[in-house]
């Protein structure tokens, strides 16, 4: 199995399953750890995949497409969100759809082989956010 989160001391990075589609990334900041377990599935479907410690010297957290880089978070034009406190902060990474929706965007390329890059794309664009990330942050 390939590996879809891994950190650093200082980064955060998750590899989505993938590419054609937009993931959508759900950012929740606690004053304390969240309740649940990494491993349990939540009424919405979550799945846990990851959790680590890393360092946030800033007190602000920037999301980042690794070939793009800052990624406009809603609602607004944000790029940065403050996290608790500048310093250690533990960070897990749940995930929903990714399997679902790999195999979606798939089937559209093998079963539309003809189509345009406008038909293409509306089709490809009616997946959009099927593969998503909750990411919850709160201070170690």
């Amino acid at each position: 199995m390939r590996t879809v989160v891994a950190a650093t001391a200082h980064q955060l990075f998750v590899r989505v399953a993938q590419t054609t589609v937009a993931v959508a990334i759900q950012v929740d900041v606690h004053d304390a750890a969240p309740a649940g377990a990494l491993d349990a599935v939540g009424a919405a479907g979550w799945g846990g995949l990851f959790e680590a410690s890393i360092g946030c010297a800033s007190g602000r957290l920037r999301i980042e497409n690794t070939t793009s880089g800052p990624v406009t978070l809603l609602p607004g034009d944000l790029t940065e969100i403050p996290v608790v406190a500048a310093g250690a902060v533990r960070v897990r990474v749940s995930a929903r759809g990714r399997e679902e929706t790999a195999r979606q965007a798939s089937e559209v390329f093998r079963s539309h082989p003809d189509a345009g890059v406008e038909e293409r794309h509306a089709l490809l664009a009616a997946l959009d956010g099927g593969e998503a990330y909750l990411v919850e942050i709160w201070p170690v």
